[in-house]
């Protein structure tokens, strides 16, 4: 029955994908298709990351997984994508990898003059 959901669930945002890059292959420009190759680069990042742990959790349930195992999959479920997805997001905004750049500069300039 998981694997029933989890397949049909998969299933509609590969669709929606094939939908998406039908859609950005059809814009003239290179500048044009960037941004939303972009946008769902990251996206998928998070998606890979949300399937493959649930896969392996309810789909693939067998008896060689320690509880070990099954608890830090379920973490990285629970807690790592939903901490990654505003770097994940946010490390899209040029304003903010300005910014980012320039405290690494400073920082690196720190470290030699150390």
């Amino acid at each position: 029955m998981a694997l029933a959901f989890v397949l049909s669930s998969f299933l509609v945002t590969l669709v929606s994908y094939g939908y998406i890059v039908s859609t950005v292959l059809h814009i003239p420009s290179a500048s044009g298709c960037r941004k939303p190759f972009s946008t769902c680069g990251s996206h998928l990042t998070l998606v890979f990351i949300g399937y493959s742990s649930t896969i392996f959790l309810y789909v693939l349930p067998g008896k060689a997984h320690s509880v070990e195992v099954n608890k830090t999959v379920a973490l990285v479920t629970s807690v790592l994508t939903p901490f990654l997805n505003p770097f994940i997001l946010t490390l899209r905004n040029e304003t903010f990898k300005a910014v980012l750049r320039g405290q690494m500069q400073r920082l690196k300039g720190l470290l030699q003059a150390l």
